[in-house]
């Protein structure tokens, strides 16, 4: 994006001082919005992120121990990840009465958790992540037979774990994040790969992109997890691997349905329930200018 606009800046300024008024102007004014050819080089080069699939991730997690109370919160957490995709510093602030089982949801609330941005907004848990959810549930119904409540920490601190009195003053949430870091690199003992916390909302992303069959569906999927538009969630989550883009593609020239999935992507496109700048509405822009194109050149008798 800083590329993107410092071109536009010198493009301007280059053209600028062939203008009537201005052809006084340092001839090489335009060179002082070249980005430094060093620091863009360690922009451009970044390692793709890390994630799991969801069937890997509920392998990781059932394979986690769960002998002790703290292996069973551990546990609990990485599932409450890949269930919400809520961030780490939002996972250690709930409390037990942001959870709602019946409705399957948990409530950011901005006012009190770390939020990003300050944002409260209600999650809904993830189609998909079911055996995720099972664990988590277990966790939240296990809390009040140890004495916990509303007022308490959904994920205690190690050193509260323990059966607290009745009337006890509420158990704030742990300040760091550095038992939810500990729970993920304990849930990647028995892989290659160490996930973050935040390889959940890729693994998620990309689920999404799995189940989701309309825009509509895909809109809401991304603002559950707590993303403006779905443009937020395919710019900077889930990446593609090169490899299984080549399959993908394979597949869609082999797809005797590939014909009737464009003119539903193009029937969306004219009824306008596409997102402007989403990839959907360009392939389907880019298919509806080359059906037009084709017809200009047809001549009906």
């Amino acid at each position: 994006m800083l590329q993107h606009r410092a071109s536009h800046l010198a493009a301007f300024f280059k053209w600028l001082q062939q203008q009537d008024g201005y052809r006084r102007l340092n001839a090489s004014l335009h060179g002082y919005f070249a980005l430094p050819r060093k620091q863009m080089a360690k922009a451009l080069v970044l390692p793709p992120k890390a994630y799991p699939t969801i069937d890997e991730a509920i392998s990781l997690v059932k394979n986690m121990p769960a002998r002790t109370l703290m292996e069973q919160r551990n546990r609990a957490i990485v599932a409450f990840a890949f269930s919400t995709g809520l961030r780490a510093g939002a996972l250690i602030t709930l409390k037990m009465k942001h959870l709602d089982i019946e409705a399957e949801r948990v409530l950011q609330d901005g006012t009190q958790a770390h939020a990003k941005n300050g944002k409260s907004y209600w999650v809904k848990w993830f189609i998909g992540t079911e055996p995720l959810q099972s664990i988590s549930i277990a966790w939240v119904e296990s809390q009040p037979h140890r004495g916990f409540s509303a007022n308490d920490a959904l994920f205690p601190a190690g050193t509260q774990l323990s059966v607290q009195a009745s009337g006890h003053n509420p158990i704030n949430p742990m300040r760091t994040i550095s038992a939810v870091s500990e729970a993920f690199l304990i849930a990647s003992a028995g892989v290659k790969q160490n996930y973050t916390p935040h390889a959940t909302r890729h693994s998620l992303k990309v689920l999404g992109d799995q189940l989701c069959r309309t825009p509509e569906e895909r809109q809401a999927w991304s603002g559950n997890l707590g993303h403006e538009n779905e443009i937020v969630t395919q710019t900077h989550y889930g990446k593609m691997p090169p490899e299984r883009r080549s399959e993908l593609m394979d597949q869609i020239n082999a797809s005797p349905t590939g014909s009737s999935v464009n003119n539903e992507l193009m029937l969306d496109y004219y009824q306008h329930r596409l997102i402007r700048g989403t990839p959907s509405f360009k392939k389907a822009k880019r298919l509806a200018d080359e059906r037009e194109q084709m017809y200009d050149g047809v001549v009906i008798e």
